[in-house]
């Protein structure tokens, strides 16, 4: 249960505690012959009136955020999906927080379980490891790092040539340091180069 569900439930049981107070509260109401005692206690549900419209606001403001926390999540997913490039969300530890349905068509996975909290480094080559290690661990909020001709592994092992693009994403995205990391394909640029370079031999 979420932090948002828990705090609806504990309002709705205090709801439900004060319309039960208010039922006994009148009843009880009904038996004191002391004039004074009888206004005490009049006093004292009309505070619990108070309380209750005070908590039925609270109840109200609560679904009206989670209403709003729900479109936001769904418009984030809308606008991850319709991504043209493969997208992963990593945590500053290299460990995938999300991923849309292009990064599983390039790394050949069947689901998006085969990514979601499993570390991104077993799918980038040795040597690019050290370099998304740094990148990650940088504080700049809403800046973007670049490392070019990274070589990503997919699940056929067939190594790719790409752009990583970084995004750090803004501290209120998460309680932790979130990176989005977009990949450029460079292989037809890369085997081009290559290709120019052996030719500059012959």
């Amino acid at each position: 249960m979420t932090q948002k569900n828990e705090q609806s439930q504990r309002l709705l049981t205090l709801l439900q505690r004060a319309e039960s107070a208010l039922k006994n509260g009148e009843l009880a109401l009904q038996k004191i012959e002391d004039e004074e005692a009888w206004q005490d206690a009049r006093e004292l549900i009309e505070e619990f009136r108070v309380y209750q419209a005070e908590l039925e606001l609270q109840n109200e403001e609560l679904s009206n955020t989670q209403v709003q926390v729900q479109q936001a999540l769904t418009r984030y997913r809308l606008l991850f999906e319709s991504l043209p490039l493969a997208g992963v969300v990593l945590d500053r530890y290299g460990v995938i927080q999300d991923s849309n349905n292009k990064a599983i068509d390039l790394f050949r996975f069947s689901h998006q379980n085969h990514l979601f909290k499993h570390s991104f480094y077993r799918l980038v080559s040795k040597d690019d490891r050290l370099r998304i290690s740094n990148a990650l661990r940088l504080d700049n909020e809403n800046s973007t790092t670049v490392l070019e001709e990274i070589q990503i592994q997919n699940h056929d092992n067939k190594p790719i040539v790409m752009d990583a693009h970084l995004i750090h994403l803004p501290l209120d995205y998460h309680l932790d340091n979130y990176t989005l990391l977009l990949l450029v394909n460079r292989s037809v640029e890369a085997e081009r180069e290559q290709d120019r370079v052996l030719n500059s031999f012959t």
